[in-house]
């Protein structure tokens, strides 16, 4: 028996299967499914006029490079991930399928698809400016025309 198990355990170790069996723990991870939260995040609401908007949210650093994410268009929320530090502009983008923004007297009292931002927050350098720090922040961005 002792020399069975030998056997099997030099054909293993022959056949690469260590090997096969770290890379499948490297590619699928043996947790839970939930990684760490990121170090660095900010988090907020983007709305305009009140209403969620449909679009994305950008962060442009002092080089140049933009990181993004959706909006929720059902509450306005988002989040970025890993954001460049220090002074940032910020810009807002529509989306495709967002609706006109409605009348501000006649607004519905819920709306799914979320609302176009103006045209005006797409650029960079529309005025809108955040400070980001180490950590994890909330910056709401409140869109008016």
């Amino acid at each position: 028996m002792k020399s069975t198990a030998c056997f099997f355990l030099r054909g293993c170790v022959r056949s690469g299967l260590p090997v096969l069996l770290g890379a499948i723990l490297g590619v699928f991870g043996c947790g839970s499914g939930e990684g760490p939260a990121p170090t660095n995040a900010v988090t907020g609401k983007c709305t305009f006029n009140g209403n969620p908007v449909n679009g994305t949210v950008v962060f442009v650093g002092s080089d140049g490079k933009e990181v993004s994410t959706p909006v929720s268009p059902v509450n306005g929320s988002y989040t970025i991930v890993n954001p460049p530090t220090g002074d940032v502009k910020v810009a807002v983008r529509g989306m495709a399928a967002s609706l006109p923004p409605p009348p501000v007297k006649d607004m519905p009292a819920q709306q799914s698809l979320g609302v176009a931002p103006p045209a005006k927050y797409a650029d960079p350098n529309n005025g809108l400016t955040f400070k980001v720090d180490k950590g994890r922040q909330t910056f709401d961005i409140p869109l008016k025309e």
